[in-house]
């Protein structure tokens, strides 16, 4: 038995399983593994991604493990459990509460099938667990072996567990909550990168503005690394001294920068933008401060 558990999903691999969960790499992120696969298109956010199987599995095979369902003999599965960007759950394609758990063999339709390969079934839903959007797509190596080959698909899906990855960040710095949202990954090496990191880590309450991932292109991330004191000076640009909270940010109109630098803010409670991007609310709450995270990055003052 094989248990694995990341990205707020779970689940246990029975003998003759293997697989992985795992999120590929947006568009110029750094500090990833290579493992997670080639990065997505500029722009392209990226979420949960599990892939399962009864046969080996290479990083390189796609979403929806095209490059591998090719190989599927007439007794093997395999599952592949896709998650939309957070905003997809609240969309009708989505409106499935809880993922199945069980199939049975009729569920399996070769007209299901991503591509269609001779003998191959396959079968797919849209959910919504935990908050999160997902599509859970099975293929089945014969269609004539379903009867077999389903109930041990099932044992494999009676141990998913989904988890809630926006839940209470009790406990944490506004440093360990950045590290551990995969959006941020760049944001998080930039913050080590530039010695930020541990300067947050005294008790000195912070609110810092953390740029999605797709906010830094390769170019952009060269010209940090390049010059050890503009990456510093901009990591700083998205801090600010103190736990600020919407409401205050609205009042002010601006927020001065641990960078020496004024941001502007605009918007309501409900629509907020800081420095021209946009912000996602409610901010994650840590023990030295609040994390707003956003669309894009503030450019430094020089």
């Amino acid at each position: 038995m094989t248990d694995l558990d990341n990205l707020g999903v779970s689940l246990t691999l029975p003998s003759g399983w293997e697989g992985r969960v795992f999120r590929r790499p947006a568009a110029g992120e750094v500090g990833v593994s290579a493992a997670d696969g080639p990065a997505a298109p500029m722009g392209q956010t990226t979420n949960a991604v599990v892939h399962v199987a009864t046969i080996p599995l290479s990083p390189d095979v796609g979403d929806f493990a095209s490059g591998a369902v090719e190989d599927l003999g007439p007794f093997d599965a395999l599952i592949v459990l896709f998650e939309y960007d957070p905003e997809a759950a609240d969309k009708p394609l989505f409106a499935v509460e809880g993922m199945p758990r069980s199939l049975t063999p009729t569920d399996f339709s070769p007209a299901t099938l991503q591509r269609s390969l001779r003998g191959q079934a396959g079968v797919q839903r849209f959910f919504r667990e935990a908050g999160r959007a997902f599509c859970l797509y099975v293929v089945l190596g014969s269609m004539q072996n379903r009867a077999r080959v389903v109930p041990e698909v099932n044992q494999v899906l009676g141990t998913f567990t989904i988890g809630d990855v926006t839940a209470s960040s009790a406990g944490e710095t506004v440093v360990d909550i950045v590290r551990a949202r995969p959006d941020l990954g760049t944001f998080a090496a930039l913050l080590d990168e530039s010695g930020v990191a541990s300067l947050l880590a005294s008790a000195r309450a912070v609110t810092v503005f953390a740029p999605v991932n797709a906010a830094f292109d390769d170019a952009a991330v060269a010209a940090l690394r390049a010059d050890p004191d503009f990456l510093k000076r901009t990591v700083l640009h998205h801090v600010a001294d103190g736990r600020i909270a919407v409401e205050e940010l609205i009042a002010l109109g601006t927020v001065e920068t641990e960078a020496d630098g004024v941001v502007p803010v605009t918007g309501t409670s409900a629509s907020l933008v800081v420095g021209g991007a946009e912000v996602t609310l409610p901010p994650a709450d840590a023990t030295n401060g609040l994390v707003y995270v956003t669309g894009k990055a503030f450019e430094a003052p020089r």
